[in-house]
């Protein structure tokens, strides 16, 4: 997931990402150089584009994210597809249900093209 997100930041051409952690409150943003290594990142953080709204990632969580953002920012992020990584989230989310029960929640509330995917 990291490198999908490195990928989409650098699609955008952006020099840094703000990434803000969401752990405590008030909360705090910082600078990340784009072309970073993002494996080293831990939820809850939001990373977004600096300057015009061109992308942005929620990480709640480990195991997921939510991205939301220009075509050439989701082209990178999710080349296969916003419908089939959906599909692709519901199979992982099953797979890791006993571990990770929250995941099947969060795969049903974002369905792919085949809704049974989801569930």
């Amino acid at each position: 997931m990291a490198h999908r997100i490195s990928a989409a930041f650098r699609a955008v051409g952006v020099p840094h990402i703000l990434v803000t952690d969401l752990t405590d409150s008030p909360t705090a943003t910082t600078r990340l150089p784009a072309d970073a290594d993002c494996t080293a990142l831990r939820p809850p953080l939001l990373l977004r584009t600096p300057e015009a709204p061109q992308g942005a990632v929620f990480y709640p969580e480990a195991g997921y994210a939510l991205i939301a953002g220009t075509a050439a920012f989701m082209a990178a992020a999710v080349p296969e597809g916003a419908d089939a990584a959906r599909a692709h989230f519901g199979r992982y989310a099953r797979s890791l249900a006993e571990r990770h029960p929250t995941l099947a929640t969060v795969a049903a509330a974002h369905p792919g093209a085949d809704p049974g995917d989801a569930r």
